[in-house]
């Protein structure tokens, strides 16, 4: 859950002061409880944005996308 914190932190950090340097980002692994929070957690971010952070859970041998 700190990781998840952090990374949007960093995300919403980005967004707010160069949302136009913002290729992409991607938070991989995630693990199985953090999906739930994903989903209430990207309803706070600017559609712009959103559409720019890819999210995968999933173990080793298969990737499995949550957006």
């Amino acid at each position: 859950l700190i990781q998840i914190f952090l990374k949007q932190l960093a995300t919403n950090q980005v967004q707010d002061n160069y949302p136009e340097t913002l290729a992409s980002a991607v938070l991989y692994p995630i693990p199985f409880w953090a999906v739930p929070v994903w989903k209430i957690a990207q309803s706070f971010l600017d559609p712009r944005t959103h559409k720019k952070v890819k999210v995968f859970s999933g173990g080793d041998s298969e990737l499995a996308d949550v957006d």
